[in-house]
């Protein structure tokens, strides 16, 4: 089991400065390219130019631990990108718990593309909707029912702070 999380991160900047970063990725024997396989892209951005690249790492459900050697190439990797002033990362993590979000933006040309929602999702599982799910006439009887069986269990007899057994 463990404690999982949802992350995604990005890289992004002038196409020749990803490029220089991915090649020296490439050439390491544990390329965290590879490591991650399907969970990462590289794609050019739409920016009417096409002269800007983006590496992005997209994941959920995971083990997210600073331990982990996949773990430690993809913090090694964005700490290579923020040592470039061209290139800008984004990283962000959400945990398990409500209260474990980790955002972080580097760059003077950061766009802020990650952003992270809280929302409440529900497992109820629902039958059918009724229109009135409980009756006046059964809350009239179950207040009757608590009545009678609270006055069997005392045997105290109050009036004005004054009680008697």
């Amino acid at each position: 089991m463990g404690y999982r999380s949802e992350v995604h991160s990005i890289i992004y900047g002038p196409t020749p400065e990803v490029t220089k970063l991915i090649a020296l990725e490439k050439l390491k024997p544990y390329s965290v390219l590879e490591a991650f396989g399907a969970n990462i892209t590289i794609s050019r951005l739409d920016d009417g130019e096409d002269n800007e690249t983006i590496i992005e790492l997209k994941g959920d459900d995971w083990k997210w631990y600073d331990t982990y050697d996949d773990i430690i190439a993809w913090n090694n990797l964005m700490a290579q990108a923020k040592e470039n002033p061209k290139l800008s990362v984004e990283f962000c993590r959400v945990g398990e718990s409500s209260d474990d979000v980790e955002v972080e933006t580097y760059g003077d040309n950061c766009q802020h593309y990650l952003r992270v929602y809280s929302h409440i999702d529900s497992d109820v599982p629902y039958y059918e909707e009724v229109d009135d799910p409980v009756p006046d006439e059964a809350v009239k009887e179950t207040l009757e029912k608590v009545e009678e069986d609270l006055l069997a269990q005392t045997n105290r007899f109050c009036i004005n702070g004054n009680c008697e057994d």
